[in-house]
């Protein structure tokens, strides 16, 4: 299938959505356009629906308008969009627009002017973790293109040497509402007990062995920019952990002052991606609760969350509640144990953890 890439000096300002002939992705969200080296790329779902044959892409700046003198490219489907590899290069310091109809629908800007400043976070920041782990959390400083998640990670041993990355495959990828959090599991099939892939394959991770983690600088972020640089973090891999949450060891902080944080330690790591969705402040207004609309930060080992309520603490009586589904490291929950004989995986009852304080005038 070939297009014309065209050259142009115009930039015309209506900007038109248009689509690249697929459906959205399952998740809802779209990425941005991306150029690289090799050619132009866009994500599925990135724009609205478009004819390829009215497709073209002129370069700004050109002495010679659009249409003349047309450069041929080849476009290539792939399972997370379309690539345009021009037949000849793309000039790095040009700015190229992508048409439809005539309408301007994309600009791609030169190549190394889009600042690099995207940062990334590995959770949890602990020194060993058990031989169960189920979750790994990625926090971004600022959206980022998904679907390539595993082009640019990579999994070592204490020497350097590459293995097979452990996470679980999945498309959709997990991230959240903004991009801006990744959820990687390693193989559950492999975790539990009694499954097959357990029994054929083994644990993802080896008792008494070192593990890094690497993530490249290459990730690309959705506005056609990179990390600003990788990160990586460092496993000791301990014994395997198969008890629930210990509530009864839970204590908080309540605030000192009308501008003091609220905060929860647990005294062990939580799970990162569930931790910030299970804990309700809330305060009693008469007859109701109310919650109370404020920040959540996440200590990097996992093991507290502080909470700091958008206005001052008003006076009154508060609740704090963290609900039976928060789960630590391995995946256990108040609930039941993530990992326990599939005869028996009842839930038991449990209710959320709750502590009260009150504020005065």
């Amino acid at each position: 299938m070939q297009f014309r890439l065209l050259q142009n000096d115009t930039w015309p300002k209506a900007l038109l959505l248009v689509v690249l002939g697929f459906f959205l992705p399952a998740q809802g969200f779209c990425q941005e356009p991306l150029r690289t080296s090799q050619g132009l790329f866009i994500p599925t779902g990135s724009l609205g629906t478009l004819l390829p044959e009215d497709c073209e892409v002129a370069r700004v700046g050109s002495p010679i308008p659009a249409p003349q003198y047309p450069l041929l490219g080849k476009w290539t489907n792939t399972d997370s969009g379309v690539w345009f590899h021009p037949t000849g290069r793309l000039l790095p310091e040009a700015t190229y627009v992508l048409y439809h109809a005539g309408q301007a629908a994309w600009k791609f800007p030169p190549i190394g002017t889009t600042a690099r400043t995207a940062k990334v976070t590995i959770y949890p920041q602990v020194e060993e973790v058990p031989q169960n782990l189920l979750k790994i959390t990625l926090v971004f400083s600022e959206p980022m293109r998904e679907g390539v998640a595993f082009e640019h990670l990579h999994w070592e041993d204490a020497q350097g040497n590459p293995l097979p990355l452990p996470f679980l495959d999945l498309s959709p990828e997990l991230w959240n509402r903004s991009n801006t959090q990744l959820t990687l599991w390693l193989d559950p099939g492999r975790i539990k007990r009694g499954l097959a892939p357990n029994e054929t394959q083994g644990v993802p991770l080896a008792e008494g062995v070192e593990y890094v983690l690497n993530v490249s600088d290459t990730w690309p972020t959705r506005r056609s920019s990179r990390l600003a640089q990788g990160a990586y973090i460092r496993w000791k891999v301990g014994a395997p952990d198969r008890e629930k949450p210990t509530p009864e060891d839970w204590s908080a902080e309540v605030p000192k002052g009308p501008e003091a944080s609220l905060a929860i330690d647990f005294h062990e790591p939580m799970a990162y991606a569930v931790l910030q969705d299970v804990v309700l402040v809330r305060r009693h207004d008469g007859g109701d609760w109310l919650s109370v609309p404020g920040t959540f930060h996440i200590s990097p080992d996992n093991r507290q969350i502080s909470f700091l309520p958008s206005e001052p603490w008003a006076p009154g009586t508060y609740e704090v509640l963290v609900y039976p589904r928060l789960e630590d490291l391995s995946g256990n929950n108040l609930y039941k144990l993530f990992d326990v004989d599939l005869d028996s995986e009842e839930e038991e009852e449990a209710a959320p953890w709750l502590t009260t304080f009150v504020v005065k005038e």
